[in-house]
């Protein structure tokens, strides 16, 4: 999912693991290589059943232009100008979105917390088998600014909308959205 990038920021990480742990798919992020500029970078790749994957694309597609909108509606709502600031922001969203997920993943059934097991494990599994020499890394210090408090509590309020398709018929797969 996204593009081949050199340098890819902490939200975007974030969104990878919000897909990971809430959205039946198992994530990691590979070399690629970009024909469009001819540069090589990392980009982020989605395993899992057909259905998850499409659902992790539109989360994706949906998170990656509601950041877009927001963080435009709040740059004009208080001067709010440079990447730190922007990335602040978008991290805090992301996290607040996250936050959302797993208060409404608490309210949740045993039996359904069953299904969700299952379903996650099975693409555990598979990425496992497909890269056999996982190494897993993390990095916190950092501390959250004005900014990210902000973007935090647009990501606790940000509701998921349901997946336009290009016909009546459910079968079919979600449109993508576009940047315009």
């Amino acid at each position: 999912l996204g593009k081949v990038k050199s340098r890819h920021y902490q939200y975007e990480y974030s969104i990878a693991n919000l897909l990971g742990e809430y959205f039946f798919v198992s994530t990691i992020w590979v070399n690629g290589f970009s024909v469009n500029i001819g540069k090589e970078g990392r980009v982020l790749e989605v395993c899992g059943r057909e259905e998850d994957l499409e659902i992790a694309s539109y989360v994706y597609d949906f998170i990656n232009h509601h950041l877009d909108f927001a963080w435009k509606r709040y740059k004009q709502k208080v001067q709010a100008k440079g990447l730190k600031k922007r990335l602040s922001f978008s991290l805090g969203l992301v996290q607040g979105f996250a936050q959302r997920l797993s208060e409404t993943q608490k309210d949740q059934t045993n039996g359904q917390q069953e299904l969700i097991y299952i379903g996650r494990s099975l693409s555990t599994q598979f990425l496992a088998k497909r890269y056999p020499k996982i190494r897993h890394r993390s990095a916190n210090s950092w501390s959250p600014s004005h900014d990210y408090h902000l973007g935090f509590k647009e990501g606790k309020a940000l509701h998921l909308r349901k997946a336009v398709y290009h016909q009546s018929n459910s079968n079919q797969s979600p449109k993508k959205l576009t940047k315009q």
